[in-house]
């Protein structure tokens, strides 16, 4: 460090101050003559050396900092006094809100493997607790609701492993709540006492509805576009051996289901089912464009032109039509007509009941069932109103054991008996209705499902055969 006499002697030379003010500013400045004459000019501009002495800041101690740092009033950049800063706004509140709009597709939700929803009325309501807590009878929960009872609960792949151990045909529903039709399936032919007899004794019932990922593949697989569908299915094969679209009333589906019962799925004969029902199809629509031809050959109008391959058909059809118009014809006594006297319809052609004469008539006898005593030799009308005089009358009040018989001709006749009556009631019933079976030719009656047992004992009541509800077929012996 320099001298301190030659410094303040350096600086007062140079700066010209006097001896007091070149010590302050040598002291400030560690006695660095360059530094202190920087010092001295740069406090003189702003007031000479008294004003460089309050120009220097003036150093607080640590609690008088801590408290000024620590008032909510202080700024930094600003006053440093409370009465000088505006008062500060509290924080806002935290707020958490939620956004709604569209959001990203992320493709079909994944729903559970359930063929039967818990309410097909309406998917946010549960009706079945609500009648429960208000003491009703079940309301439209219970009117509507699938035929829990009948359905084969699990996915469709065990349903149809299901139908092959059992050797029944499968039997697939597939509904959709927002259709009224699949509604109706649910009331009335799936709670109709004869349907639910043969399903529950001959098939394995599935039903899925539209929202269930089981039903989408069915749908997509079988070419299903219309809800709501029923398919009957080779559990074997899983070929579709008929369909039906929308609602099928319970005695149409009951007839229709008919030749499934007497074929089981190990038939060879099984396969012509679907076939046969193609073929109806298409002479179904060859019929209609037939009508359609004839009718505009009424009005004078030429008809549509048609392809040689329609032409075909029209003829096979005319040939099938001749063919059964001969067998019909070819019945008891010259000519049996196919009406029966009890006022049903007939789906047959038949001969005119003048064309017989009683006195040319031969006679013919012949057992009216197995074990059931020979018909004399009447005309057919006689012993059909015999047979159905002989009849119980149906009980009033919907009792008893609902019989439906299915004759040979296609007909299909239905009629409530007492639970006490015997079977022999039955086979008055069938000679009732049948004119053929009437005019002497021997049947049977067994149940309609394949292998059904002959119905012989006629002494025995209906209630003990456990026929109630029962679809009978009637066979001829010869």
């Amino acid at each position: 460090m320099a001298d301190p006499s030659e410094a303040v002697a350096n600086f007062v030379a140079i700066t010209g101050a006097d001896e007091a003010a070149a010590l302050q500013m040598l002291e400030a400045t560690g006695y660095q003559l360059e530094e202190a004459v920087n010092l001295y000019f740069a406090t003189r501009d702003m007031g000479g050396a008294g004003a460089g002495r309050s120009a220097q800041p003036e150093f607080e101690d640590d609690e008088a900092l801590a408290r000024r740092l620590q008032d909510p009033a202080y700024d930094v950049s600003g006053p440093t006094t409370a009465a000088a800063c505006p008062q500060v706004r509290a924080p806002l509140p935290v707020v958490t809100e939620r956004l709604y709009g569209d959001a990203p597709y992320r493709g079909p939700p994944r729903r559970p493997a359930n063929p039967v929803p818990q309410n097909v009325v309406d998917a946010f309501r549960n009706f079945k607790d609500e009648a429960a807590a208000s003491g009703s009878g079940g309301g439209l929960a219970a009117m509507f609701e699938p035929p829990r009872g009948m359905l084969f609960q699990g996915s469709f792949e065990e349903a149809k492993a299901s139908a092959q151990e059992k050797e029944r045909w499968l039997i697939v529903n597939l509904q959709s709540t927002s259709q009224f039709a699949s509604h109706r399936l649910n009331r009335d032919t799936w709670r109709n006492d004869m349907v639910q007899s043969l399903v529950e004794n001959n098939f394995v019932l599935f039903q899925a509805y539209d929202q269930v990922e089981d039903a989408q593949k069915l749908m997509h697989f079988y070419k299903v576009y219309e809800l709501p569908t029923i398919l009957i299915i080779d559990p074997v094969t899983g070929a579709p051996m008929r369909q039906w679209t929308g609602y099928v009333d319970a005695e149409r589906f009951t007839e229709e289901l008919l030749p499934f019962m007497e074929l089981s799925i190990n038939d060879p004969a099984a396969a012509q089912l679907a076939r046969r029902n193609r073929s109806r199809r298409e002479v179904g629509g060859t019929s209609r464009q037939a009508s359609v031809a004839e009718r505009a050959g009424r009005a004078g109008r030429s008809p549509a032109p048609t392809s040689e391959e329609d032409d075909l058909q029209r003829a096979l059809e005319m040939s099938m039509a001749a063919a059964g118009g001969a067998a019909g014809g070819g019945g008891h006594g010259g000519g049996v007509p196919s009406g029966g006297g009890s006022g049903f319809a007939s789906s047959g052609p038949g001969t005119d009941m003048e064309e017989e004469g009683p006195a040319e008539e031969e006679e013919q006898t012949g057992a009216a069932g197995g074990g059931a005593a020979a018909v004399a030799a009447k005309p057919a009308a006689e012993v059909q109103a015999e047979a159905a005089a002989r009849l119980p009358d149906e009980p009033a009040d919907g009792s008893g054991c609902r019989i439906a018989l299915r004759l040979p001709d296609g007909r299909r006749m239905q009629r409530r008996f007492p639970a006490s009556a015997t079977l022999a009631a039955l086979y008055d019933f069938a000679l009732s209705q049948s004119q053929e079976a009437a005019g002497g030719r021997p049947f049977n009656l067994a149940q309609a499902f394949p292998g059904g047992p002959a119905l012989e004992d006629q002494q025995q009541t209906l209630e003990a055969a456990g026929l109630s509800g029962a679809m009978l077929v009637l066979k001829w012996r010869d």
